[in-house]
C-alpha cells in the first residue's frame, strides 16, 4: 500500500475539517450548560444597597445588577452558577435584625502613688471576672485603684442607635452594625464614652471621652482605657461584654 496519492490529501483535508467543526461545537455546547439569565431577588431585611454591593465580588466579566431601592429587589444578569450561588449568599444575609445584650461597667483608675486616699473598688460588689481584670491593670499599669462609677446592661438589636446613661455624669452611645450569625461576634461602627452635665439653664453640654469602632467577641470582657495624657495619674476604663440574644 503507497501513502501517496491524491486519495492522502483528500482523507487529512476531511480531518481537518472535522477537528474545526468540533471546536466551533464545543464552545456553544457548554454556554448552553450555563447561560445567561436575568433573576429577580427580594431583600427583606437589609438594605438593598448594601446587598447589591456584597454579590457583587460574585459577578462573572458578563454580570451586571440593578435594583430599586423602593421595591427592595435586585435583578442580577448572569450565568445561572452565578445566579445560584447569588441566592445562596443573599438567603444567608438577609436575615431580620438579631438582638444583642451589651454589659458596661465603668472605673475610674488612679494612680495610688499620688493619692493615697482613694480605696480600691470592694472586691464583693464585683463579679470574680471583672475584679480579676482591676488586679491584672494594677500588676501592668499605673493606676494601681479603681472606683466603680457606673454599670448598666442594654438590649439592642443591629442597626439600633443607642444611649445607656452609667451614671448621672456619663453614659455611652453606640449603634449595632451587626451580629455574626454563627460565631456571635459583634460589631460597632463608633462606640463613644461621653461626660454630660445640665447647665443652669437645662442646656446640655457634652463632651467625647473615647470614640472608636470595636468588635466585641460573645462571653469575653473587653477593656478600653482613656486618659487625658500619659502623665495624668486618672484614667477612665471602660469594660464591655457582649452576648447575642
Amino acid at each position: 500500500m503507497r501513502f501517496v496519492g491524491p486519495g492522502c490529501p483528500q482523507v487529512r483535508v476531511g480531518l481537518l475539517v472535522g477537528l474545526l467543526v468540533l471546536g466551533c461545537i464545543a464552545p456553544g455546547a457548554a454556554a448552553d450548560e450555563d447561560p445567561i439569565l436575568a433573576r429577580a431577588f427580594e431583600v427583606h431585611h437589609r438594605p438593598v444597597a448594601d446587598a447589591a454591593d456584597l454579590i457583587g465580588s460574585l459577578l462573572s466579566p458578563e454580570g451586571k445588577v440593578t435594583f430599586s431601592p423602593r421595591l427592595t429587589t435586585l435583578v442580577v444578569e448572569d450565568h445561572v452558577s452565578v445566579l445560584d450561588r447569588v441566592g445562596a449568599l443573599l438567603e444567608s444575609y438577609d436575615l431580620p435584625p438579631r438582638n444583642v445584650e451589651i454589659t458596661f461597667s465603668l472605673f475610674l483608675g488612679t494612680d495610688r502613688r499620688e493619692d493615697e486616699r482613694k480605696t480600691p473598688a470592694s472586691g464583693n460588689e464585683l463579679a470574680q471576672e471583672v475584679r480579676g481584670v482591676l488586679e491584672t491593670l494594677s500588676n501592668f499599669t499605673k493606676w494601681e485603684t479603681y472606683e466603680s462609677l457606673g454599670s448598666r446592661s442594654v438590649t439592642g438589636r443591629e442597626g439600633d442607635r443607642i444611649v445607656a446613661d452609667l451614671s448621672d455624669e456619663y453614659r455611652v452611645v453606640f449603634s449595632v452594625d451587626s451580629v455574626h450569625e454563627s460565631s456571635g461576634t459583634v460589631k460597632f461602627e463608633r462606640l463613644q464614652l461621653q461626660r454630660f452635665r445640665i447647665d443652669e439653664d437645662g442646656a446640655e453640654n457634652v463632651e467625647n471621652l473615647y470614640t472608636a469602632g470595636a468588635v466585641l467577641e460573645p462571653g469575653k470582657l473587653h477593656v478600653v482605657g482613656a486618659a487625658k495624657d500619659p502623665d495624668s495619674n486618672r484614667a477612665l476604663f471602660l469594660m464591655l461584654q457582649a452576648a447575642s440574644r
